[in-house]
């Protein structure tokens, strides 16, 4: 005591240096130890002279002291192993803090797989308050055996796994840890629902069919049943008016309909909104390969009639130029109806030429 004390402090009663809050329970455990009964050892503040507060582990005991009954108090300091009590109950009281604002489901099992806690986001995704009750009550089936088997191996092995899967139709990452609690291995569980960046994923693919549609496809109708075959989780359709969710397709002030769909998040709606763009895009460079396919149907056709009428007009320029040889003795008149004859004929030659080029282009087109 006199690491503590001055030897000049040693006459005063001990019952003094005992904290005011202590000293009613001090008082009635020496009176107890008089009495003969026996006490338990106690945690109990004194101060000292100086100021300081110590925590001593107090055992009172019965003795005789000059002939009569005394009290014999051992004391244990024990200030250290307080304050890393005090340590350890404000960092556990953070880290619960911490647990149970957290928006991961966090829960700790028991090797066969009972909660042993578990988080207001474990909770809620439960739907029920798990604690003390175990994976296959709760979950059952498929997932929770799964489950269950990686809780167990990450207690024999004090290593961690993660995985991912899938309950009621949500996805899951999944992170096991091994942890000690009262000397005894469990199983941290922290999860995660990336429910949204699974159908996202999806979405991110079904979009890449629909532009390979886009590149391979030449045809609209064709075009619009293929895209709505790939976005049929969504219920998409292309329609002339709007319907539930839509997102117009529109370019360049030319509006080629709507792409509709039943259900659409934020992250969606923004793929959603660059695909009807894609889709206006197509639909706009197939209606001018329908134009320009039209305009060269109809030069075609043109050309078709200018070669009949060539045709016709062939024989009878033949038949000129013979009776303009045979019948007319002018020879200077005789002379320019030859020459405009074979002015014509050089005309239909060059058509001939001109229809041989542009036959052999629309069959290669």
């Amino acid at each position: 005591m006199l690491e503590y004390i001055r030897a000049e402090d040693l006459k005063r009663d001990v019952v003094e240096f005992i904290h005011p809050k202590y000293r009613p329970i001090a008082i009635e455990r020496m009176k107890k130890v008089l009495s003969g009964e026996e006490v338990e050892p106690k945690e109990e503040v004194f101060v000292l002279p100086d100021g300081r507060e110590i925590h001593f582990e107090t055992k009172p005991s019965l003795v005789r002291f000059r002939n009569e009954k005394a009290v014999l108090l051992i004391l244990r300091d024990v200030t250290e192993k307080v304050k890393r009590r005090k340590q350890l109950r404000e960092s556990a009281e953070k880290y619960w803090k911490i647990v149970n604002n957290s928006p991961n489901l966090i829960a700790i099992l028991t090797e066969e797989g009972v909660f042993v806690e578990a988080n207001p986001s474990m909770v809620k995704s439960l739907g029920t308050n798990p604690i003390g009750k175990s994976t296959s009550e709760i979950i059952g089936g498929e997932v929770a055996e799964r489950r269950l088997s990686f809780a167990k191996k990450v207690i024999d092995t004090n290593e961690g796994i993660t995985f991912q899967d899938e309950r009621e139709g949500k996805h899951f990452i999944n992170h096991y840890v091994p942890i000690e609690i009262g000397g005894k291995r469990h199983c941290l569980v922290i999860a995660k629902d990336i429910t949204e960046l699974v159908i996202l994923n999806k979405l991110l693919k079904n979009v890449a069919e629909v532009n390979k549609a886009i590149a391979r496809i030449r045809n609209r109708e064709e075009l619009i049943k293929k895209v709505e075959e790939i976005l049929s989780d969504y219920s998409a359709r292309i329609s002339e008016k709007p319907e539930d969710i839509y997102f117009p397709i529109t370019y360049g002030g030319d509006n080629f309909g709507y792409l509709c769909v039943e259900r659409v998040n934020r992250e969606e709606k923004i793929l959603f909104e660059r695909l009807s763009e894609d889709l206006a895009l197509a639909f706009k460079s197939l209606e001018d390969e329908k134009i320009k396919n039209e305009l060269y149907n109809m030069l075609y056709e043109n050309i078709l009639i200018i070669m009949y009428l060539v045709d016709r007009i062939r024989n009878p320029l033949a038949a000129l130029r013979a009776f303009a040889e045979l019948l007319i003795e002018n020879s200077d008149s005789r002379q320019k109806i030859i020459e405009q004859v074979d002015r014509i004929t050089e005309i239909i030659r060059t058509l001939d030429s001109l229809w041989e080029r542009s036959e052999r282009k629309m069959k290669n087109r």
